[in-house]
This record gives structure tokens, C-alpha cells and sequence, in this order.
């Protein structure tokens, strides 16, 4: 079987080949802007030698500069189901603890994936407040787990500033773009898909 290659469909798309490559500089010349002020601001304040704030920037700093780029990008994308498990946990102990019931272990994480379903489409039945359903999600789960959790290990308030700090340092860039979504968790197709479509096209 002899498959001659037609290249000639891709002059058809020339123009997001450009856009492509204008919208690659753009975020090269982007992050390096905001990498260089965040590390200034990261040097200004190990500087200082503020003991809790030292102690934060030094891990922030170990973590990204001991670890790939690639590692970095691998991991967060398999670690989002592992924060909706999380989320889903503190949902379902929760819910459990409201109820005043005993539920099996095994239905906690159902439960609670439920919870999370159906309070994060409350707040998106009006445009002004969809923002808020991340927050309050993640609010009912941090207080179903700290309120399972016994008295000698109660969750300090360190802890939750510490929380809080990575949450927004991890959220800033789809805050402030304003897509409210762990970006490319769901559409991360690969060579393939776009070789079907583009055949499929022609």
C-alpha cells in the first residue's frame, strides 16, 4: 500500500500557525517578565529573613528549582483527581457529621463527590457568583476534615495559612485569566487526534 503525503492542506491553516508562534513569544516574553519580578521579590523577602515567610519561600524555592519543568507539569496533572479525591473526603465527612449518622468508610468518597457536585453547580446558576464555587467547595472540605480530625491534632492556624498560600499561589494565573478551571486537565489531546481531524477535514 503506497500513501503519498498531501502537505498542501496545511496552507489552509497557515494563519494559526502564525497565531501560534505570535501567542508562544507572547508568553515567552510574559513569563519571563513576571519571573524575573517574582524572583526579585522571592530574593527581596530571603533577604529580610522573616522566620515563617523564610521558611515558606525557602520550600517554594527548592520545589521549583529541584524538580524538572516536565516533572513539575506530570505531576500536577495527575495530582488533580488527587485533590478531588481530598475534596470529596472532607465533603463526605462532612455530610456525615451534619447527618449524625455512621456511613461505611467505602461511602465517603461517593458521598462526598456527590456534595461537591451539587454544591459547585449552586453558585454557577448566576453568572456573579460562579466564581464563588471553588472557594466554598474547598471550604467544606477543609472543615469536614478538621472537624473529624481529634481534638490533640486539630489543624493549627499556621496550617491554614500555609493552605491558603499555595492554594493562591497555584490559582493566581486562572483567577486573574479568568478561566476558573485547572487548565488542560480535560482536553490534552495528543498528535493523533489532530492528524484524524485534519485528515477527516480534506
Amino acid at each position: 500500500m503506497h500513501y503519498v503525503w498531501d502537505f498542501a492542506i496545511l496552507g489552509k491553516y497557515s494563519h494559526l500557525f502564525w497565531l501560534g508562534l505570535s501567542w508562544t513569544i507572547a508568553y515567552t516574553i510574559g513569563t519571563i517578565v513576571l519571573g524575573t519580578l517574582l524572583g526579585l521579590v522571592v530574593g527581596m523577602l530571603r533577604v529580610a529573613r522573616l522566620p515563617v515567610v523564610d521558611w515558606f519561600l525557602v520550600a517554594y524555592i527548592e520545589l521549583f528549582r529541584c524538580t524538572p519543568l516536565l516533572v513539575q507539569i506530570i505531576w500536577f496533572y495527575y495530582a488533580f483527581p488527587v485533590v478531588l479525591g481530598v475534596l470529596s473526603l472532607g465533603c463526605g465527612l462532612l455530610v456525615r457529621r451534619a447527618a449524625g449518622i455512621e456511613l461505611p468508610q467505602s461511602l465517603l468518597l461517593p458521598l462526598g463527590f456527590a456534595a461537591v457536585s451539587v454544591v459547585g453547580l449552586i453558585p454557577v446558576v448566576l453568572g456573579s457568583t460562579a466564581p464563588l464555587a471553588t472557594p466554598v467547595v474547598v471550604t467544606l472540605a477543609v472543615l469536614g476534615i478538621g472537624l473529624s480530625l481529634p481534638a490533640r491534632i486539630r489543624v493549627r492556624g499556621w496550617w491554614l495559612v500555609a493552605m491558603l498560600g499555595v492554594f493562591v499561589v497555584f490559582a493566581a494565573p486562572f483567577v486573574l485569566s479568568g478561566g476558573a478551571t485547572f487548565g488542560g486537565y480535560i482536553k490534552l489531546d495528543d498528535t493523533a487526534t489532530y492528524l484524524a481531524m485534519l485528515d477527516r477535514a480534506s
